[in-house]
């Protein structure tokens, strides 16, 4: 995503003005925009116009409206932001007070205004912006003509490079295929080295189908010497390769479901998510097996009210929690659940959060959203909570 501009107050209120380059970035301003926000940008809008006559004539003219947004939809397909609302600015063609929807889509540039912007769509613009900043494994997608780039954080694969080729279908002598490929493969690598930060990337996976990534593999570190690019050749164990079987994005959900794929990406972020949550339901399941009595030692709890109790005794190892409720537009919720990420952060537990659009996100959504594995059992603490709240009751019924 491209800034353009950003003026934050000291109230925390504040606008920026952005513009989507590739598809994640229309799916990133759909988690950051909220009921209540403000927003402008060219759309057009059919006018309709009465002659002295009496005749009615209409066209369609382009315009620029700012809206009080009212609701948002994702149109993943067509890589499409649908944002209603109403008109809130003075317009000579639209009278304030007016329904309107706006259509963002790539390119579409984009004045976002907050009454308050919290960490969470901080850092959700931050890293659409500078993806390699998060960015800890980079997934080269590679087949005869075709690669594609992703820069892999824990909750999105963001494209950002993309190389093609029309390879020969005949591979003889004097079919041009190996000088078509070499070219290829140097437009790749010249990609490589635009996208490849060292400084955050721990992994870069090339994956695809056949033998063109371990050619590409071979050819890589040739090149890198060739360049003299300094980084690529100290750090030559950090490109590996495995199989996929296309080199569309589709690849990178094969690719995480693949042990010996996770076992490569061990201790980065994409692959210690989904460690964690495998983790929590482990031990989930063995408190459930386990018998009642001395032996049970619950180390899980989820839904809001266990894991808000479970922050506020300090018991949280690891939160997990999915962008849903962090992007909620209900403004209290948002922040209670903020106010857990916050408090597990400052006492020195782990923070994970999932993607709704994920299939780890969708699981941890079948258990209320948000979970925890702790440090020590919490039942004594719920059981007081439980215990309190019906003394209330009783209170309030006599």
């Amino acid at each position: 995503m491209k800034l353009v501009k950003q003026n934050y107050e000291r109230d925390g209120s504040g606008a920026v003005v952005c513009e989507c380059e590739v598809a994640d970035d229309v799916w990133t301003l759909y988690n950051v925009v909220l009921p209540g926000d403000k927003v402008k940008c060219v759309t057009t809008r059919k006018l309709q116009r009465e002659s002295d006559t009496g005749a009615v004539s209409s066209e369609v003219k382009k315009i620029t409206l700012n809206i009080l947004v009212k609701k948002t939809d994702y149109e993943g397909d067509g890589d499409m932001l649908r944002i209603a609302g109403q008109v809130i600015d003075e317009n000579p063609y639209v009278k304030i007070g007016s329904h309107h929807t706006l259509d963002i889509s790539l390119h579409t540039k984009v004045t976002l205004y907050k009454e308050y912007w919290d960490r969470f769509f901080l850092d959700k613009l931050q890293e659409a912006i500078d993806p390699h900043r998060s960015a800890e494994v980079q997934v080269v997608l590679i087949e005869s003509g075709l690669c594609q780039v992703f820069l892999l954080s824990s909750s999105l694969g963001k494209l950002v490079a993309k190389v093609t080729a029309a390879m020969p279908k005949q591979r003889g002598p004097f079919s041009n295929y190996e000088k078509v490929k070499k070219r290829f493969f140097e437009d790749v690598f010249s990609s490589l080295v635009v996208h490849t930060n060292f400084e955050t990337v721990k992994c870069v996976l090339i994956a695809g189908p056949g033998f063109m990534k371990d050619e590409f593999l071979e050819f890589l570190h040739r090149e890198a010497v060739k360049r003299g690019c300094k980084d690529f050749i100290s750090r030559k164990q950090m490109f590996v390769t495995a199989s996929a079987s296309t080199a569309h994005k589709q690849a990178l959900t094969e690719l995480l479901a693949d042990p010996s794929v996770m076992a490569l990406l061990e201790n980065t972020k994409a692959v210690r998510h989904a460690q964690r949550l495998q983790e929590f339901y482990r031990l989930l399941n063995r408190t459930l097996e386990t018998s009642t009595g001395s032996d049970k030692r619950n180390l899980t709890c989820y839904g809001p009210g266990q894991v808000a109790t479970a922050v506020d005794v300090g018991a949280v190892a690891s939160l997990l929690i999915t962008d849903g409720l962090l992007r909620s537009s209900d403004t209290a919720e948002r922040r209670r659940f903020l106010r857990l990420v916050e408090e597990v952060e400052r006492t020195g537990g782990e923070v994970l959060t999932f993607s709704d659009q994920h299939t780890s996100g969708e699981q941890l959504n079948m258990l209320s959203g948000v979970a925890a594995i702790l440090k020590f059992p919490i039942d004594d603490f719920l059981e007081d909570e439980e215990d309190a709240a019906g003394d209330e009751t009783r209170k309030r019924e006599d």
